[in-house]
């Protein structure tokens, strides 16, 4: 009875979540990247515009389309629109060793690379179909967005496949990720921080891990403003972006946590913490004022299936289904 979390959960795809968004909230900003501020009408016009480039280049259902890219407002472009064509994205994090990258493409035989030029000569690619960002510079992106014409999603919300992503482990596996679990992930993210118009929120995950998936879900489903930084960040830079940012929902590792300065942060009003045991000290000053909850989960459960909401000075159990 206590984790009887059992909830009805539409059939929808995510980039059908994002479209209803985009809908609600048009002008409102999805993203902030050091000088960039784009819109939700302004992503979706990018995110269609792309779409349509990967589906006349064959992309669609089952293909998965590698993303070799840094942090930026092109890396959260080509995740929807890869997801919009159709097909299934495979993160990887362009800092990766490249004996890790090509163990990945070869495991995978992924459709198609996109990356960037400053990238492009590190990522061991071989004879794979190569998209360059910078080659899509020439694209008109649309300046009214037409929710009534997206690019043509033709995944199945059911089983159809979102995205794959590898573990961490030091013999790394591959793990398949439905439209399905990315749906039941973004309805208990709703339920549960409740995360709107107004709020923050860090892009913190880096570009290769699951995290990144979460962080969509969090914020661009939701109408909140995702703030994507050009590089990761720990200790006194992440406590001095999130002040200056104003950022209200921040997810993280525990370990990042205990590493940050304890400051006033009046705008974080919500802490997701997770992969670690966190400190009891840590706990104790972080939940005073604000939300804080251990989330557990793994890549092979969508991410996250518990949370615990923690009261200062309580333990730190994993929790019950969100």
């Amino acid at each position: 009875e206590w984790n009887d979390t059992t909830h009805p959960v539409e059939p929808v795809t995510l980039p059908e979540l994002f479209e209803r968004q985009v809908a609600a909230s048009p002008e409102a900003v999805a993203l902030i990247c050091g000088e960039q501020r784009v819109t939700y009408r302004q992503l979706a016009g990018r995110v269609n515009q792309l779409a349509r480039s990967l589906a006349e280049a064959g992309v669609g259902p089952e293909s998965v389309v590698a993303l070799a890219l840094p942090r930026s407002v092109d890396l959260v472009t080509a995740v929807l629109a890869v997801m919009t064509a159709g097909g299934a994205y495979l993160p990887i994090d362009p800092d990766y060793p490249a004996q890790r990258i090509a163990f990945m493409l070869n495991d995978t035989a992924p459709a198609m690379l996109i990356t960037c030029g400053a990238r492009a000569g590190e990522i061991p690619f071989g004879a794979m179909p190569l998209m360059l960002m910078e080659d899509l510079d020439s694209i008109s992106y649309p300046t009214v967005h037409n929710p009534a014409a997206p690019a043509p999603a033709a995944a199945r919300p059911g089983s159809g496949l979102a995205c794959v992503m590898y573990t961490s482990s030091p013999a790394p596996r591959a793990v398949e990720i439905s439209h399905a679990g990315l749906a039941e992930l973004a309805a208990a993210y709703r339920r549960s921080y409740k995360t709107g118009d107004g709020d923050r929120l860090l892009q913190f995950a880096s570009p290769g891990s699951g995290g990144l998936i979460s962080e969509l879900c969090l914020g661009l489903l939701t109408g909140a403003c995702l703030v994507v930084p050009e590089r990761g960040l720990v200790g006194d830079e992440l406590v001095n972006v999130l002040g200056q940012q104003r950022i209200t929902h921040l997810h993280v590792p525990a370990r990042v946590l205990a590493g940050v300065p304890k400051v006033e942060l009046p705008s974080l009003v919500t802490l997701i913490l997770s992969d670690d045991t966190c400190p009891a000290d840590t706990a104790v000053y972080w939940s005073h004022g604000r939300t804080l909850v251990n989330s557990y989960g793994s890549v092979e459960l969508t991410m996250a299936c518990t949370d615990f909401r923690v009261e200062p000075g309580e333990d730190l159990p994993v929790g019950r289904l969100p």
